[in-house]
């Protein structure tokens, strides 16, 4: 979990283990799909202010043993800086939230993961 990226650099394939995910601070990220080929284009390009990876903040403690995949390629187009965020403090940042925040937003994260499940392995739910 790094929290910068040169320019060009992978900073995570689809498939990897997803452990966490990344606020940019500064820079820009290109999302595609089987990333280890150059002729797929990207499907998303991503600049300050965006987050990506999130589906890892999906993983709620203790209520799955296994941790999400990862279900794209992230590459650095600029040189970057994140801000990492992982489950565990996606969690601490939850219960601070009062009930209907918290409530609302775990509802939004399951029925993400729901239609996620549903498509095609190769489908942009972007």
């Amino acid at each position: 979990m790094k929290d910068t990226a040169e320019k060009g650099e992978v900073i995570f394939k689809q498939g990897d283990m997803a452990d966490c995910a990344y606020f940019i601070i500064k820079g820009a990220v290109a999302i595609s799909h089987d990333g280890n080929k150059a002729t797929v284009p990207p499907f998303a390009r991503l600049g300050e202010g965006e987050i990506f990876g999130e589906y890892a903040l999906a993983m709620i403690p203790g209520e799955s043993g296994s941790i999400p995949r990862r279900l794209a390629t992230a590459t650095a187009i600029e040189n970057c800086e994140f801000r990492v965020v992982t489950p565990l403090e996606f969690q601490d940042r939850l219960r601070k939230l009062d009930p209907f925040m918290r409530q609302w937003i775990h509802r939004i994260i399951r029925r993400s993961i729901n239609v996620s499940e549903m498509l095609p392995p190769d489908t942009s739910i972007d």
